[in-house]
């Protein structure tokens, strides 16, 4: 028994590394169903609170790097002069996963895009390629905001949720002096997520394996007990919701980065200073990392240490991992438009 239980822990530890570098692996689109009645936003699952929310305009968008990126924009509906928001999001998400936030973020006076990145059902891989590489996803941001950003556009405010914000990460990296801040929600840290599993392999090995579940055999996207439990909190949102999300989450997991390659590129390998820092401290944006008080995928310690290595004080916010999509995200989004404002303030 003690044997099996080791050789159990053994492979979860494996397939755990791999999830901890990278949230994406190659999975089989499954057929969606038609939800009557619920077609609308968020490809058409959308829960009711928020059957009455505009919904962003989707297009498709030729990048120079060949990739045809669908992208997600809402226009500001209270003035000028806001810098523009890139909205990234991260493994078994679109650029839908956005919709709440830039409807709340137009009415605030900032316009905003989504895109959905290279592997996602939106914006597929190119043909018989199995998986995306860490600068892939960096050039194909960096050619989009090019793009749909016009030349006099205020320096973009970025911001990056779960694996998005690794994206985040390498893009501001490469262009420390164009970003008006670097915004990181639930964000792997710029080590990637081997922190958060020596922590649970140890002291909570059930957790480890339900992630490995919910990632690496892709159970996010078909098992509802998982899903709610890695991605979401307790008692929100409903099941049914949940189930429409895990929908989406199955069809957007479709291709993964390269695991090998994307440890080599990772922040605390390119940019760290000789102070344990990024190296671009001094001459980049403000940068605010948030954590959430029920985050199962990055737990507080690995906030904290993305923090440490931006100079920065970390924040933790109501939910789970899902802090767009659970029904504190109203609250949540709030406190991140009043912290850019702030920022644009100068306090």
């Amino acid at each position: 028994m003690i044997m099996g239980f080791a050789l159990r822990m053994t492979g979860c530890w494996i397939l755990v590394q791999s999830f901890c570098s990278v949230h994406g692996f190659q999975s089989v689109q499954p057929t969606l169903r038609t939800l009557h009645g619920r077609l609308r936003g968020r490809e058409g699952l959308i829960s009711s609170r928020c059957m009455a929310t505009p919904t962003p305009s989707k297009s498709k968008l030729r990048l120079k790097t060949s990739l045809d990126m669908e992208f997600y924009h809402m226009p500001s509906r209270e003035g000028q002069g806001n810098p523009p928001v890139i909205f990234l999001h991260g493994s078994f998400h679109g650029g839908w996963c956005w919709s709440d936030w830039m409807d709340l973020f137009a009415r605030r006076g900032f316009a905003s895009y989504a895109p959905s990145l290279r592997g996602t059902s939106g914006s597929p891989q190119r043909e018989g390629v199995k998986s995306v590489q860490l600068s892939e996803h960096t050039e194909d941001i960096l050619s989009f905001i090019d793009a749909v950003l016009p030349p006099d556009s205020p320096p973009p405010v970025l911001v990056g949720h779960s694996f998005g914000g690794m994206y985040a990460q390498k893009v501001l990296e490469s262009r420390p002096t164009k970003f008006h801040s670097l915004i990181l929600l639930c964000s792997v840290g710029p080590a990637g997520a081997s922190g958060t599993v020596r922590r649970y392999i140890f002291s909570k090995p059930r957790l480890a394996w339900d992630i490995v579940q919910a990632f690496v055999l892709k159970k996010a996207g078909t098992d509802l007990d998982i899903c709610r439990k890695i991605f979401f909190s307790q008692d929100n949102p409903p099941d049914e919701q949940v189930r429409e999300y895990m929908q989406l989450f199955a069809r957007d997991s479709v291709v993964g980065l390269d695991v090998g390659k994307a440890i080599k590129e990772f922040p605390s390998k390119t940019c760290r200073g000789e102070d344990g820092k990024a190296d671009w401290l001094s001459v980049g944006p403000p940068v605010l990392v948030v954590g959430t008080r029920d985050d199962k995928v990055v737990d507080a310690p690995a906030v904290e240490e993305t923090a440490e290595f931006y100079g920065c004080e970390a924040k933790f916010l109501p939910g789970a991992h899902e802090i767009m999509l659970e029904d504190t995200w109203k609250e949540n989004a709030e406190f991140v438009v009043d912290w850019i404002e702030k920022v644009g303030a100068g306090k």
